[in-house]
Formats: structure tokens, sequence, C-alpha cells
């Protein structure tokens, strides 16, 4: 945990354990995608599994992270400003926690490169969805990463997650 929040199975680690936040573990994410495994706590999951999924992604068909177990996916759904709907806007820079590098001479940190998407960087927040599924496909994304694909597959529910800070804006703005 880090500020009393849990740091997700796919999040970067220092040799020493710290967790680099912001940063995702390509090997451990590929790990989860490959065995159904939770991105948050890592576990198998058997049975539904939850998809957390930006209007961009669902559009595609597809998800760049990996799904989740119901309880991490109710926890993320909380615990996530930007999920959760408290943030209007992300962060306006690149946090100086993903260029922290530590001292041990060992460490794969200096390898490290941010897959931090740039151009979110000040831009309004979106709409989160959750698709619950017990299937997805292996596929490749835009980047040629691994991904979670649902063309033919069978969803068994695709909800909204919460009402964005932004869609008052868009409703004045249409009215």
């Amino acid at each position: 945990m880090v500020g009393g929040l849990v740091v997700p199975y796919i999040t970067l680690r220092h040799r020493n354990g710290v967790a680099a936040l912001g940063l995702v573990d390509y090997n451990r994410m590929v790990h989860c995608f490959q065995e159904r495994r939770c991105g948050v706590c890592g576990e198998v999951v058997e049975g539904r599994m939850v998809f957390l999924m930006r209007s961009f992604d669902v559009a595609r068909n597809v998800s760049s992270e990996p799904g989740l177990c119901p309880p991490c996916a109710a926890y993320t759904t909380a615990a996530c400003p930007m999920i959760a709907g408290r943030m209007a806007h992300y962060r306006q820079s690149r946090p100086t926690f993903v260029s922290r590098r530590c001292d041990d001479p060992e460490c794969e940190c200096s390898q490290w490169v941010s897959t931090t998407e740039t151009n979110r960087y000040g831009a309004a927040s979106e709409r989160w969805f959750a698709l619950w599924t017990t299937e997805y496909r292996l596929v490749r994304d835009e980047h040629g990463r691994l991904a979670a694909g649902f063309a033919g597959v069978r969803v068994l529910k695709l909800r909204e997650v919460r009402t964005y800070i932004g869609a008052a804006k868009e409703a004045e703005a249409g009215a």
C-alpha cells in the first residue's frame, strides 16, 4: 500500500520492492492477460471478470489493461479518483515519480520507459465503463502490445461506471 491505496499487481517496482506508481510492468501485464489474472491483486480470476475501460477502449473493443476480479473492480471504481469521477481533468504535467530512479546500480529502473500517454495531460476526464465478461481474446493493440479483445465475445454487461464531471459542461454547451 502507498498513501492508504492498494498498489496494483501490474505496477513496476524497484529491485527492493518499492512501487513506481504510474508505471506499468509489461511482463506482469502479459502474465495477467495470458493467465486470466487480476491486474490489481494478481490472482487467477475464475468466472466473471471486469474490464474498466474509457469510451475510446469500448469503441475499439480492446482493453490495454488486464481485467479485474469483481472485488478489485469495486475497490478500483471507488478508489481511483479519475474512474470515480472526482477529477475533472488529468494532471497538467508529468508527475515527478515517473522519472524517479533509485540509487541501486543493479535495479532496472534506469531502463524503465514511461507508458504514460502525455497527450492526456490537462485533458478533460472521460467516461469510464465496466465491461463484464467471462472470456476475451488475446490481441495486439495499435502499439503492438498484448491486449484483451472483445470482438465476437459474449459481453455479460456493459455499464457506465459514473457520470463524468465534464458531462455537466457538455449539457450546458448543448442547451
